[in-house]
Order: C-alpha cells, then structure tokens, then sequence
C-alpha cells in the first residue's frame, strides 16, 4: 500500500512538471497564420501534449493536466472564474471522454501497442472525434457565456474560413504531432526513472 501509494505521488509531479513546462512551451512554437485580421494557429500543440500525456500516464495524468491548463489560462486570458471553469472544460472533457470510450473499446491496456495497433479506433476517436468535441463545445459555450474579442473567433464568431483552418489545427495537432511528442516525453520520463533508481541504489 504505501508503495503504491508514493508510486501515485511520484507520477502525479513527475505528470505535474512536464506539464507546466511542456504546455506553454507547446503553445509558443505552435505555427500560427493571420486571417481576415485574426492570428490563429495553424497547429495547436498542446491538443498533442495533452494526448501524450494521458498515454504515458494514463488517468495520472489528469488532475496535472487540469492544474496545468488552469494555470496556462489564467496566465494569458485573465478570464472571469466561470468562463475559466467553461473554457477548462471545453479544452479538457471532449478528450477525456474520447480517451474513456477508447479504453472500453479497446481494454485495460489501450495505451500500449502504439501505433502498432488499432489504428482505425484511435484515428477515428482520438483524431477527428475528439477535436470536433472541443470546438463543439466551445460553439455551445459561446452561446451562453461572452469571451473577449481576442478569443472570440475560436468560439465560433470568426469567419468560415477561420473555422475551418481552426478545426484542421486540431485534427493536425491529434494526428500528427502526438507521437512525435510522446517518444521525446518517453525518453525524458525514462532518465528521470533511471536517475531515480541510480539514487535509490546508492
């Protein structure tokens, strides 16, 4: 018990840490493009951290990635408490559900076997469904809360085109970049284990 349970505490910081650093780092080099007066970006990389995350760390990686985007978006939008709380959701839930139903299709050990495997179910979920979710949401919180002019357009007021380019960012950051992402991430998670251990036998 007690093994397990700072084995949980030892994923959670390590999950906590990658995180703060990795997701705003993710969205600074993330490509952005300027149409009909309005930047937006071409390729959202925090989509394929979160992604790389929960396939290291599975449901460890939850409350380090809630922590992390509350943080990342306060830091930038300076939001009222409960369209914080909406855009948190509208970031976070669409992939987590998605994630949640994989894992029934696919079993226990849904995160391993990568991309060796049900190919099909994790593009379809975790590459279209999942980011269609997250605007989808989004839509729907505009309706009910006001965002700023600076973010308003990925809430659905932008023009069609922007829409669309908005939505390809997604589905490009899901299918692309999350494998190139999570082996970089792997090999980190792998020193510290190693370091740790190398401590330990001291």
């Amino acid at each position: 018990m007690t093994y397990d349970k700072y084995t949980c505490i030892r994923k959670f910081l390590l999950a906590l840490i990658l995180c703060l650093v990795a997701l705003p780092v993710s969205r600074f080099i993330s490509p952005r493009a300027v149409v009909d007066v309005s930047t937006l970006f071409l390729v959202w990389l925090p989509l394929s951290i979160m992604l790389a995350i929960i396939f290291l760390f599975g449901r460890h990686g939850i409350i380090p990635l809630v922590i992390s985007f509350a943080v990342l978006n306060e830091s930038i939008f300076h939001l009222p408490h409960t369209e914080a709380a909406v855009l948190l959701f509208c970031q976070l839930f669409p992939v987590l559900a998605v994630c949640a139903i994989v894992r029934r299709r696919l079993g226990a050990r849904w995160r391993h076997g990568m991309p060796n495997r049900d190919i099909a179910v994790r593009v379809v979920w975790m590459g279209f469904v999942a980011p269609g979710g997250i605007k989808v949401s989004m839509y729907i919180a505009a309706a009910w809360f006001n965002y700023p002019i600076s973010i308003s357009d990925f809430f659905g007021s932008g023009t069609i085109i922007f829409s669309i380019i908005d939505i390809q960012s997604l589905i490009c950051a899901a299918l692309i970049f999350t494998m190139i992402i999570y082996y970089p991430l792997r090999m980190i998670i792998n020193l510290c284990k190693g370091i740790y251990l190398a401590s330990r036998n001291r």
